[in-house]
């Protein structure tokens, strides 16, 4: 599916320019949902996930050809 081929492109673009910087960078999986504890084991991190389709336009009657436009969203978490 191409939206799992987009974020897995950004999480390794991320993975290589973050290098050291953080402790992970993965798909988000309600990690922050966590318990406070937990949560601060995991930090520095950086989670991405797909939040939803923002539209779709019709291209093409013909063809029957679609433009989707959709929105992923990058979570960064530090303490100080």
């Amino acid at each position: 599916m191409i939206i799992t081929q987009i974020e897995s492109a950004i999480i390794d673009r991320l993975t290589r320019g973050l290098g050291k910087l953080v402790r992970e960078v993965r798909s988000y999986s309600g990690e922050l949902d966590g318990e406070p504890a937990e949560v601060v084991r995991q930090l520095p991190g950086v989670w991405v996930t797909f939040s939803g389709v923002q539209g779709s336009e019709l291209l093409s009657t013909a063809r029957n050809k679609w433009r989707d436009t959709g929105r992923f969203v990058v979570i960064a978490g530090a303490r100080s």
